[in-house]
């Protein structure tokens, strides 16, 4: 059981790494750019994101009581960061419609903070044998709410910003910016299959190293495809 522990760390702590010196150059690059409303989300979504994994990451490597609680705040971070790009992206195709963009944020922070605080949604205690596990109503509503709130709304306006789109080369940009997004939506519900079903602990072990790949591929085409050249 340490050596499953111990290599879940080892290779989560390494991934995690080069994903946060990732995600940091990102936000510094953009800030230094311009400094505007959608630069200050999309660095949002790439701080909280971090910072929800950071959090994560603390919370798995040290057996606690108090553990679970910095667990569950980095799960919320992780969903607040979600909510910070669908407003980025609200933004880009509507504009200075500033009232509907806060109160999407509000609502869905509202749920997600309600879902996060649900008794014994997630798990990670000597009973789970120190691995987080969410039980089956905490994934089933999890589920439901990125896809009411951050799958249906980012795909809607993706499509909608990518008919606004004229030129040949950024519509090709947009295509790095669908894969992103689409890795992105993969990912959140990955993370949700792996901790409902802790069979085992191997398995559970690659398929979180797996996310983090794929969490890090979702940010660089994000990245590429509308970060790089933000105005």
């Amino acid at each position: 059981m340490f050596q499953e522990f111990a290599l879940r760390i080892f290779l989560v702590s390494s991934i995690q790494s080069i994903l946060l010196g990732m995600f940091l150059f990102f936000i510094v690059v953009i800030l230094r750019r311009n400094r505007t409303r959608l630069s200050y989300l999309l660095s949002s979504y790439f701080g909280l994101l971090s910072l929800g994994i950071v959090l994560e990451v603390i919370a798995t490597a040290h057996r606690f009581s108090w553990s679970v609680f910095l667990y569950v705040a980095g799960v919320f971070l992780i969903y607040l960061s979600l909510g910070c790009f669908v407003l980025f992206t609200f933004y880009l195709v509507y504009g200075e419609k500033r009232k509907y963009g806060i109160l999407y944020l509000s609502v869905y922070a509202f749920f997600s903070l309600i879902l996060n605080m649900m008794p014994n949604g997630m798990q990670y205690s000597a009973s789970t044998d120190w691995i987080p596990v969410w039980n089956f109503e905490f994934f089933f509503w999890s589920a439901i709410l990125i896809s009411l709130f951050v799958a249906g709304p980012e795909l809607f306006l993706f499509f909608k910003l990518y008919k606004k789109t004229r030129h040949k080369i950024v519509k090709k940009k947009m295509g790095m910016l669908l894969i992103g997004i689409s890795i992105q939506l993969v990912s959140m519900y990955l993370i949700g299959i792996y901790n409902a079903f802790p069979e085992n602990a191997f398995f559970r072990a690659m398929w979180g190293v797996l996310t983090f790949i794929l969490i890090l591929l979702s940010g660089l085409m994000i990245y590429l495809g509308i970060g790089k050249n933000l105005e």
